[in-house]
């Protein structure tokens, strides 16, 4: 029997575990850890302990106490002590490549090693650029480090790997960090024309400045969304005009349409679009730009959308009907009454049932059809 205990041993637990709180050093928590009468006084020293400093206690610890919450603690611990040693680990190899100038080693290190950071600290020291270039090729297993050598790059000298990346490359964000560094308009053209990556073929375009380039992609890529992002960038209004006119889709010709600036060329462009019935507000913006009564009329005699013949004899000043049939746009308007309904009846789900109605235009005599919904009854 001791006759003088220390207090962690105390038969009164709160005593006890209130001593471990005024208690640092770390051996004699290492020994409260084991040797403490009570679990929770075992597991308040615990938790107070270095793990790094005692992997041996925890693994004693987890193998052998009988108290199976003081083992989740002490394998908990133990856990931790692994992740702080591999941190520990991975600082102190950061801190060694970031004093590196061994170009090769830099390289190797950059394209092989297993741990992320490290192939990104080895990737920013280097500057040799055959070495940056061999690792923007071969780094094996990190996005991370390509990007951070294709970054590195001179694109004045290496613009054929550069090409070589955004051609060939599966991978889209080392390809877009190529593409965003190519100058060669020869390049961005043949990726233009030829990737397969709609975005990537955007992203080309973006960076392309010959008019000419821009028209024979606007005209002639077999992708309509492609084609649409090379006519946003051209200026050639001839180009343009012909797009509007010929394109074998709608979008493409209304947003060459867009561009056109000569409103006499507009007018002859509209004639030529066979506008669908959602494209409602495109055409209105577009005739908005046109202020000659003498273009408002022709694009009203010969444009194929009856919406946009329509709007341009409004925008004249209304219809001039002869009968029902207005004599500038062909658009007919008629003054229709019902003359007659309950014709033949069909069922249309439920207590309800459609019906036929006629009307006749109270101008020229023309008759139409129409449809009725009424309830039957129960």
């Amino acid at each position: 029997m001791e006759l003088f205990k220390p207090a962690w041993k105390s038969n009164d637990e709160t005593k006890a575990i209130k001593a471990v709180a005024e208690i640092s050093d770390q051996q004699k928590l290492a020994k409260i850890a084991k040797e403490a009468p009570y679990w929770k006084t075992r597991i308040a020293a615990l938790k107070k302990i270095d793990p790094l400093q005692h992997q041996s206690l925890l693994f004693d610890l987890i193998k052998n106490d009988a108290i199976y919450q003081v083992r989740d603690i002490a394998r908990s611990l133990s856990e931790k002590a692994q992740q702080m040693a591999q941190r520990n680990l991975i600082s102190t190899r950061v801190a060694l490549i970031e004093k590196s100038t061994d170009q090769m080693f830099l390289a190797n290190v950059a394209k092989s090693d297993e741990d992320s950071s490290i192939c990104i600290a080895a990737a920013k020291k280097l500057t040799d650029q055959t070495l940056l270039f061999d690792v923007a090729k071969s780094a094996k297993y990190y996005r991370d480090v390509r990007n951070i050598a294709v970054g590195k790059l001179d694109s004045q000298q290496l613009q054929a790997l550069l090409a070589d990346i955004a051609k060939n490359y599966k991978d889209f964000y080392l390809c877009s960090a190529a593409i965003e560094k190519l100058t060669d308009q020869t390049t961005l053209a043949d990726i233009a024309k030829n990737h397969k990556d709609f975005y990537l073929c955007s992203a080309a375009i973006e960076k392309l400045t010959d008019q000419t380039t821009l028209a024979d992609i606007a005209k002639n890529h077999k992708d309509t969304s492609v084609r649409s992002v090379a006519i946003k960038k051209l200026t050639d209004q001839i180009t343009l005009a012909e797009i509007a006119k010929t394109d074998e889709e709608v979008v493409c010709q209304i947003k060459a349409a867009i561009k056109i600036t000569n409103p006499i060329t507009l007018a002859v462009v509209l004639q030529k679009i066979d506008f669908y019935n959602f494209h409602t507000e495109s055409m209105k913006n577009l005739v908005e730009r046109i202020t000659n009564d003498i273009l408002l009329r022709e694009i009203a005699i010969n444009c194929k959308s009856d919406f946009l013949r329509n709007y341009c004899c409004e925008k004249l000043g209304g219809h001039l009907l002869d009968g029902c049939k207005c004599s500038i746009c062909g658009i007919e308007k008629h003054e229709y009454r019902e003359i007659a309904g309950g014709g033949n009846s069909e069922n249309a789900g439920g207590f309800a049932e459609t019906f036929d109605i006629f009307y006749r235009c109270l101008r020229c005599g023309k008759t139409k059809i129409g449809t009725g919904f009424r309830y039957t009854d129960w």
